[in-house]
């Protein structure tokens, strides 16, 4: 007997997937629902805890799998395409609300590669973005990363000890900062000296 499922999919915990299982519930209301929360669409298909159990072991033939979106299963093309290909090879409908298509069809397909063409293309503009903002950022002085344990205080007083012969591993300890710092410290202001 053919069942269907549905299966949504966030990519931070802080974002819920309560208006997929809500959309596909409206239009499939038996439809067993699997989630991947706080999964990023660039971890490949199988490798997803929820999707890889229903690609692995729970769709057989006949089943139909419902996503909310074509970007819900794959975040380019190729392995979009890969997984639509081995799901009609297995004999499973795919049905994608948000474009309105069942993707078991001709022009299905032919819009699954459209759109899977899209989703990938926004991907990379988002990236681009986000590299574009990172380099601005930069340019303006603004720092990334976790921010430095020392001080110039703190700064003064390495220098000074470490000039005196005190061990690295003793500064640590004084300052309650670690050995890793200290080099780190010590290398920028070029007063490393073997112990």
């Amino acid at each position: 007997m053919s069942k269907t499922y549905g299966y949504v999919r966030v990519s931070t915990d802080e974002q819920t997937s309560n208006s997929q299982r809500d959309a596909i519930i409206a239009r499939f209301p038996s439809a067993s629902i699997l989630a991947d929360d706080g999964v990023s669409g660039t971890v490949p298909p199988r490798e997803r805890p929820a999707l890889g159990i229903l690609l692995n072991q729970i769709l057989q033939e006949g089943d139909t799998l419902v996503i909310y979106a074509i970007d819900r299963i794959g975040r380019n093309a190729r392995d979009t395409l890969e997984l639509v290909e081995e799901l009609e090879k297995r004999k499973v409908t795919l049905v994608s609300i948000r474009e309105g298509v069942d993707l078991s069809s001709a022009v299905g397909q032919a819009v699954l590669g459209i759109m899977a063409s899209f989703a990938q293309m926004e991907r990379k503009l988002i990236l681009e973005r986000q590299k574009a903002g990172i380099a601005a950022a930069k340019n303006r002085g603004q720092k990334f990363g976790r921010p430095t344990k020392i001080g110039a205080k703190e700064a003064g007083e390495i220098v000074m000890r470490r000039a005196m012969g005190v061990p690295i591993a003793t500064i640590a300890k004084q300052l309650n900062i670690s050995r890793s710092a200290i080099y780190r410290h010590l290398e920028k202001v070029d007063a490393v000296a073997p112990e």
